[in-house]
C-alpha cells in the first residue's frame, strides 16, 4: 500500500489535491473494495494523517491530480 499523503508532499501538489479532497465515485469504489483506507498515527504529540492506497488506487489518484498524467495513461492504454 502507498500513502497518498506522501505522494502529495513529494510532488508538491496544491492543497486542493490533498487525498481527503478527492471526492469522486472512483474513490468511493476503491474505498468500498478496501483498496483505499484512511487513518492516523500518533508520533508523540503529532498526529499524522494517512490515506493508504493499492497500486490501482494510486494511479487513479495521480490521474485525478494531473490531467497530463491522465492523458498519458489513456494514450498508453490505447
Amino acid at each position: 500500500m502507498f500513502d497518498l499523503n506522501d505522494v502529495h508532499r513529494a510532488f508538491g501538489l496544491p492543497k486542493t489535491k490533498l487525498p481527503h479532497q478527492w471526492r469522486h465515485r472512483v474513490r468511493t469504489d476503491f474505498a468500498e473494495s478496501a483498496e483505499l483506507r484512511a487513518g492516523t498515527t500518533t508520533n508523540g504529540a503529532l498526529q499524522v494523517h494517512h490515506t493508504w492506497a493499492s497500486e490501482d488506487a494510486l494511479y487513479a489518484y495521480a490521474m485525478w491530480c494531473d490531467t497530463k498524467f491522465y492523458r498519458a495513461v489513456v494514450k498508453a492504454f490505447l
